[in-house]
């Protein structure tokens, strides 16, 4: 069988194409989340703390973001993820990371290196990401209400200090949760 020159490029640029839009940065829901649904009672390992469930953290806000050290999304987000937790008291909402590195020991390394101090846990065959949250591109960011209520799901990259986001979580703090929708 012979391949025309012109079908066989063409054919490798939709490939291309593909990988690029099932990137870590690709915007895509979580499968099997739905806002407005009870966050799933997770037990989260601890990588630089001790183990905790994800019901010992309700009574607050939570920004729970899962990400790796092999997505440049995720490390460039980081920064302003940690200058979220610093900008609310923490009795209010509080910042916590799931990392999905295979080797603890790298994400360890990276947040040192970095200056990361929020609260990072670990999930390094990626079952708590991938079967349970169904995550399938990162980052992804899950907010959950103090009564552990999913309310927002959001793939990809956010400058989480923005006036945007923080205004948006200032207002859902007070009550007004619709302007999470703007993040």
């Amino acid at each position: 069988m012979r391949y025309n020159t012109a079908s066989v490029v063409h054919a490798l640029n939709v490939l291309v194409l593909t990988l690029m839009l099932v990137a870590c940065g690709q915007q895509q829901p979580a499968d099997g989340l739905h806002e407005g649904q009870l966050f799933p009672p997770l037990k989260l390992t601890g990588l630089d703390r001790p183990d905790i469930t994800i019901d010992d953290l309700r009574g607050r806000w939570l920004v729970l973001n899962v990400w790796a050290t092999w997505c440049g999304p995720c490390r460039k987000e980081l920064g302003s993820l940690q200058q979220l937790s610093q900008h609310f008291s923490r009795d209010k909402l509080q910042v916590i990371g799931l990392n999905v590195d295979a080797d603890v020991h790298v994400a360890r390394e990276f947040m040192r290196d970095e200056g990361v101090s929020i609260a990072n846990y670990t999930d390094p065959d990626m079952t708590i990401a991938q079967t349970l949250l169904g995550i399938r591109t990162y980052p992804d960011t899950f907010i959950i209400a103090p009564d552990g209520t999913l309310w927002r799901s959001i793939s990809g990259e956010r400058d989480w200090i923005s006036d945007t986001v923080t205004t948006a979580l200032e207002q859902a703090l007070a009550g007004h949760t619709e302007a999470l929708s703007q993040i």
